[in-house]
């Protein structure tokens, strides 16, 4: 078979191999979206009552792509879509929302395409990882290989971040897998990763022959990467920038394909700091700090990288190459290293630096094992027959059976399907009152919501834009976002029922639905209840807003920020909103029903349309 034989074979078999892999790991999401009965229906990501993780927030981002980066909205601006965060990693965003546009032609539904999107990211990352592999060793792999490892990297990779996060051996797969892990999550840091291991491969391509095409392709995916992720960019930015001194130094040579991989990841990372300047210029930038420097704090659990930095081979051989490879594995251990020095600094490992370690000590082991074949195995290689080879081969599709039904059997174990909960499954009336509005909705269209929770649903389910925003998931001004959300509970006439439940709830009530979230979850959570958790942990996002800081320090809400919810309703009395519809559940009844017109209804919920904008959404 010709060398380009081999390489079309290897991609196809890649590419089935990581394929299953993911239609394995999100098993759990596929069996759900076939759980329909008239009470409920199963969904790839369900709202923040039964669904604990922020795929809601890149979700949002992915569907607007490059337009999600943007700066600070008006607060009359009615679609203020995005935030100035986004910028950090908007080359991602573009290729992401790519991707969903062309899942969202070949599928039937929203719903659908948003499914795909997950699994075509995991196969993704698993199709890269092997990719990778094959550079790094100089070795192609059969489909047994190939599922293995595209099973044991997407398997175990939540496992190794954390253990050597942690300094202990991690396996609790249960909680690490109870939501969402990594490598099954949207665009961070599933793309993300994928772009740092094509990089990789790339750039080993080109080490083994510099060619003008190989420059190309590795100088745009190293931007590429280092424009979308700043810890897998510098990570491998650690790892050209040591081993082009070392060349430097050694050799006394001006190694080109690696001074032309530095430029390519200075690009990237040049506009990293540029977005992240402006982003800390603004109001979200300022009350969020993400990146900011917290004080040097060393998690010297990472010091455990210099056993595989320090022995053995990762490469198929030494040389440059190798000394590339070591350095990228340093460059990991630095990040991992210096990761709790920065504000939300546990994501450069967690999310960032933790695949390309992981890829690289899966290959330093496949080499080892190589090594030590080529000694005690020499006998028997002896007598390995042509006629063997050929048997061998043949048992490829038994042995890969066997370990397809061995990860469906550890994806059920990690990640069991449990139909009883709530968990991924929407209420059969609000999933069909979604499925109205993705009928009769266009970009561009606002929808109003009572529910903060619908903020997602909207997004993730219709073409619209959410009137009722969340924190960091648009541009608009903070006391903005507290407003629209007074505006729609005004409209009601048990608004100040709503409003002094959620200004007086304790904080053990915001602590009984993680309760509720890691329990049995037979039930809903009481969606009034719900109110209060959702604005507090969502709306105003109050773990990690400096804005608001220790808002329930006394076990209550603080008084200034109750008053400071009083002053923004007062001022929110006198704007005007407009949206295409509006959303509440039939028990809370309009305070002025003659300003809409009732335009869908179920048995729990009503859809409405304002009969006069000017009229409809004034107090």
């Amino acid at each position: 078979m010709t060398n380009s034989g081999s390489t079309w074979r290897s991609i196809v078999v890649y590419a089935l191999a990581a394929m299953m892999v993911a239609l394995i790991a999100h098993q759990n999401m596929l069996r759900r979206s076939l759980s329909s009965d008239e009470i409920r229906v199963g969904v790839p990501i369900a709202g923040h009552s039964t669904d604990l993780n922020d795929n809601y927030l890149y979700f949002s981002l992915i569907k607007r792509g490059a337009s999600a980066c943007r700066s600070p909205a008006d607060e009359n601006e009615v679609d203020a879509s995005g935030n100035p965060l986004a910028c950090s990693f908007v080359a991602g965003l573009i290729v992401d929302h790519l991707i969903y546009k062309v899942m969202k032609f070949v599928t039937p539904n929203h719903a659908a395409a948003l499914g795909a999107l997950m699994v075509v990211q995991t196969a993704l990352l698993a199709f890269a990882a092997l990719v990778a592999l094959q550079l790094i060793l100089n070795r192609r792999f059969g489909m047994a290989s190939s599922l293995a490892l595209a099973g044991l990297i997407i398997f175990i990779s939540d496992a190794f971040s954390w253990s050597l996060f942690s300094g202990t051996i991690y396996t609790n797969f249960l909680h690490l897998w109870r939501f969402e892990a990594n490598v099954v999550r949207l665009m961070s840091p599933t793309l993300f990763w994928s772009f740092g291991l094509f990089a990789i491969a790339s750039l080993l391509a080109l080490l083994e022959k510099p060619t003008v095409a190989r420059y190309l392709l590795a100088c745009g995916l190293l931007t590429l990467t280092s424009a979308s992720s700043i810890a897998v960019g510098a990570n491998i930015g650690a790892g050209v920038g040591l081993t082009f001194l070392f060349v430097l130094v050694s050799q006394r040579r001006i190694h080109f394909p690696l001074l032309f991989a530095a430029l390519a990841l200075l690009v990237g990372l040049a506009w990293q700091e540029v977005a992240f300047y402006r982003f800390y210029q603004t109001e979200l930038g300022a009350q969020l700090g993400h990146g900011r420097f917290a004080g040097l704090n060393i998690n010297t659990n990472f010091f455990v990288l210099l056993i595989p930095i320090l022995i053995g081979r990762i490469g198929y051989k030494w040389g440059t190459r190798e000394v590339l490879l070591k350095s990228m594995l340093f460059g990991s251990m630095l990040i991992g290293l210096l990761s709790d020095s920065v504000t939300l600094g546990d994501r450069l490992w967690l999310r960032g630096a933790t695949m390309i370690a992981l890829v690289l000590c899966v290959a330093l082991c496949i080499s080892a094992v190589v090594w030590i074949w080529g000694i005690a195995g020499r006998g028997l290689q002896q007598k390995f027959a042509e006629s063997t080879r050929h048997r061998v081969r043949f048992w490829q599709i038994p042995v890969s059976i066997l370990l397809m039904i061995g990860f469906i059997g550890v994806s059920e174990l990690i990640r069991p399907y449990e139909p009883q909960k709530w968990s991924g499954f929407l209420e059969r009336d609000r999933y069909d009152t979604m499925s109205w509005l993705a009928a009769h909705t266009m970009p561009g269209d606002v929808v109003a919501s009572g529910n903060i929770d619908d903020t997602t649903l909207i997004d993730f389910y219709t073409d619209a834009t959410p009137f009722v925003g969340l924190y960091a998931m648009n541009a608009l001004p903070f006391d903005e976002l507290m407003k629209r959300f007074l505006h729609v509970v005004d409209l009601v006439e048990n608004n100040e029922i709503i409003i002094n439940s959620i200004l007086n709830a304790p904080k053990d009530d915001i602590a009984a639905f993680y309760d509720y979230i890691y329990g049995p979850m037979t039930t809903l959570f009481d969606q009034d209840a719900f109110q209060a958790v959702g604005f507090y942990q969502l709306l105003i996002y109050q773990n990690y807003n400096a804005a608001v800081p220790d808002l329930f320090a006394s076990g209550k809400v603080a008084p200034d920020f109750i008053e400071r919810v009083k002053r923004v309703r007062m001022e929110e009395a006198v704007r005007k909103y407009s949206y295409k519809y509006l959303i509440l559940r039939k028990t809370d009844t309009l305070k002025n029903p003659e300003n809409f017109r009732q335009v869908f209804h179920n048995p729990t919920y009503v859809v409405y349309s304002p009969e006069r904008t000017d009229r409809a959404v004034s107090q």
